[in-house]
């Protein structure tokens, strides 16, 4: 494990990043509004905020460097970062697709999955989107979506939770094909 005795840190509308080994920060930013979220990923950090009326916007920053790289506005479910996108949930059950480096929209679509906020995940580079009724292989270059199984061993009705290598949970609520999913959530 790489110890860099470093910890992100928010205070109201600002990010930084404190070396506590110099009792210093590294970095210090200034985002749009108050941060409500930080996730790290390696180098990525991805700040969630909002601005007047609750509106919510995502800040991809370099962890490193604290440098900006792009801000959207969208907050993330469900996410997953692979061969160089990110892709999420919608909290309309659509699926998008949007470039890691450039924030820009590569697609988005209907997922199909009415009654239920399905599980997004990577299993041997391969992305799969299902619930306990049904599972879809998506193209991750277009978004296409073809109906499948997991691999063996996965039994897509008994899993509640699956993370992967690539996947940040954030958001990210818990799914049932009641028609309950997501209840209580704010976007």
């Amino acid at each position: 494990m790489n110890k860099k005795n470093s910890v992100l840190c928010a205070e109201g509308k600002t990010l930084f990043r404190y070396n506590s080994n110099t009792s210093s920060k590294a970095w210090e930013v200034e985002l749009g509004g108050s941060v409500r979220e930080i996730t790290r990923v390696n180098q990525y950090v991805f700040t969630t905020y909002s601005r007047k009326w609750g509106t919510l916007y995502t800040t991809l920053l370099n962890y490193e460097t604290g440098e900006i790289r792009w801000t959207i506005k969208k907050t993330f479910i469900n996410v997953i970062l692979f061969e160089g996108s990110i892709y999420h949930l919608t909290n309309r059950a659509r699926l998008e697709c949007i470039d890691l480096n450039s924030g820009e929209e590569k697609f988005k679509i209907k997922t199909g999955f009415n009654w239920s906020i399905p599980k997004l995940v990577t299993i041997n580079s391969h992305l799969f989107l299902f619930s306990s009724k049904k599972t879809m292989l998506v193209n991750p270059v277009n978004g296409s979506l073809r109906p499948t199984k997991l691999p063996n061993g996965f039994n897509a009705k008994k899993i509640s939770f699956i993370l992967d290598e690539f996947e940040i949970k954030i958001n990210t609520p818990t799914e049932t094909d009641s028609g309950n999913a997501g209840m209580g959530l704010a976007y």
